[in-house]
């Protein structure tokens, strides 16, 4: 099949993207950031369609500078309206097949079937419709409603429909990404028998350690429930066991005696103990000690105590119920765990139960279990909540950050204290 020129790539939000099911994580990033599998979206595009097209990422208006504040090669809300352009919904699981059959049809829009409001893909090979644009500029949500060229359904493609779907869908995606990677074959691995004699490995042939990684002697690696991904900088300590599918991502830490099960993606940067099943770390988080995490998904710079332990399963066996901003979504899931907003944090034995929502900044504290719905920049939690001091907060996230020789720019200064009113 002919593919056709593709030369800007936009990934837009939908309405879908820009609900309530994202947050706490979408108070800080586009839906294009979130991290699921090895990659984010954005990651996951230039891995498959590589560096020669101009990358556009679509969000609301006030993520616009600090998106662009971390990825000053990507345009944000800024289109050249005469290039050949992909549009990908920045919620898709894209897929080298996808990415062909997207390119095959001029001006034709690809969406889930039955669901045509629930767009896939568009493919415009002359100039840009005025609506795209006009919407792209403002920051405005796409629908399949807003043009008039022609439908393809594609019955098999995912579009990630919640936070507690994508930590649900994490152990598969996962697998997909490392088999692209390996097929590719530009990166560096580690012969494993050579290295590392002493760790033990179950089903070596899919345990895959990038060169520049440190495993310590009597660390357990067991792919035998799927493939493992180690990268260069990591370290996983001495009686650390690591069960896959799992990923491991640069200049991370696994703590001694650790236990990460399967689903579980370590973004880059994060140091990890106790228990971690099935949960997804989008990078620069800590939770050093002992304490179950589960099912769930972790903003950057937040940091949880020692014993803190979230609830995954509630004991009538029943879907669990989520509530944001003090909306109750019902998830229709079993498993549902916790959501940590961007430099959330939680004192030592902090417990929370399922569907638990902690919003940007906020601090958590106190006996017993937390309320369900924590807003951003709250002190507190269930013996009361008061609003986290805004130069207090700002100044923390500053120290945190500089802890890994980084710093917070003006734009995430500017988001964290419009989202602090």
């Amino acid at each position: 099949m002919p593919q056709l020129e593709v030369t800007q790539i936009i990934l837009f939000e939908d309405y879908h993207a820009q609900s309530a099911v994202f947050k706490p994580l979408s108070y800080t990033r586009s839906i294009a950031e979130l991290r699921v599998g090895m990659f984010t979206a954005i990651e996951r595009l230039t891995e498959i369609a590589g560096t020669t097209v101009q990358i556009v990422v679509h969000t609301r208006p006030e993520l616009k500078e600090t998106v662009e504040s971390r990825y000053p090669l990507i345009k944000v809300n800024t289109v050249d309206s005469s290039k050949p352009t992909l549009c990908l919904n920045g919620r898709l699981m894209l897929t080298d097949h996808l990415y062909e059959q997207f390119r095959s049809e001029a001006n034709m829009i690809f969406h889930v079937e039955d669901q045509p409001e629930d767009i896939l893909a568009i493919y415009f090979n002359s100039t840009l419709d005025n609506t795209l644009v006009q919407k792209i500029e403002q920051g405005s949500p796409l629908s399949g409603k807003d043009f008039s060229i022609a439908q393809k359904h594609l019955p098999k493609a995912k579009l990630f429909t919640s936070l507690w779907n994508m930590v649900n869908s994490n152990g598969v995606v996962m697998q997909s990404d490392i088999r692209r990677l390996l097929q590719k074959g530009n990166r560096k691995m580690h012969k494993l028998s050579r290295v590392f004699p002493k760790v033990g490995i179950r089903d070596e042939t899919k345990v895959h350690l990038e060169e520049g990684c440190f495993i310590a002697p009597r660390a357990a690696l067991d792919a035998t429930g799927g493939l493992i991904f180690i990268e260069k900088g990591v370290t996983i300590e001495s009686g650390a066991i690591i069960m896959g599918p799992a990923v491991i991502l640069s200049g991370s830490t696994i703590r001694a005696n650790a236990r990460i099960h399967e689903g579980t993606t370590i973004g880059p940067v994060c140091k990890i103990g106790g228990e971690v099943e099935t949960s997804i770390f989008q990078g620069y988080a800590n939770k050093q000690h002992d304490g179950y995490i589960g099912h769930s998904f972790v903003g950057e710079w937040c940091n949880l105590g020692a014993g803190t332990t979230t609830s995954d399963l509630k004991n009538d066996y029943s879907n669990v119920k989520i509530v944001i901003e003090n909306e109750t979504i019902e998830t229709k899931a079993l498993f549902v765990g916790s959501y940590f907003g961007d430099h959330s944090k939680t004192a030592i034995g902090t417990l929370l139960n399922t569907g638990t929502a902690i919003g940007v900044s906020s601090n958590v504290f106190g006996y017993g279990f937390q309320p369900k719905w924590i807003p951003n920049f709250s002190w507190g939690g269930a013996q009361g909540i008061e609003k986290y001091e805004t130069e207090k907060a700002v100044e923390v996230a500053r120290k945190v950050i500089a802890r890994r020789s980084l710093s917070l720019s003006s734009a995430e200064e500017t988001l964290l204290r419009s989202l602090a009113k």
